[in-house]
């Protein structure tokens, strides 16, 4: 297994009581694709440096694991599918 790092940033909208049910989303979709947290950092809310998808600010989620290919094709799938994730 390799070492990955994955930084997504939140939509302005998502409120902070429902950023760590973001968090344990992704983090279940890395250990159910049989890779293993390493750390999860919440950067909190920043401002962009430029607009993405009419949103001024969102907030950084830094998460560490150990995969393998299909870790990321499923976590890189789950990204795009998630309003939530703007980048």
């Amino acid at each position: 297994m390799r070492l990955y790092e994955t930084i997504f940033v939140l939509s302005e909208k998502v409120e902070d009581p429902q950023v760590p049910e973001k968090i344990e989303k992704y983090k279940n979709i890395i250990e159910s694709n049989n890779g293993d947290i390493i750390t999860i950092d919440n950067w909190g809310k920043r401002t962009l440096a430029y607009e993405i998808k009419k949103n001024r600010r969102g907030t950084y989620i830094l998460i560490k694991f150990q995969g393998d290919g299909e870790t990321v094709k499923a976590l890189e799938r789950n990204y795009r599918l998630d309003e939530d994730v703007i980048r």
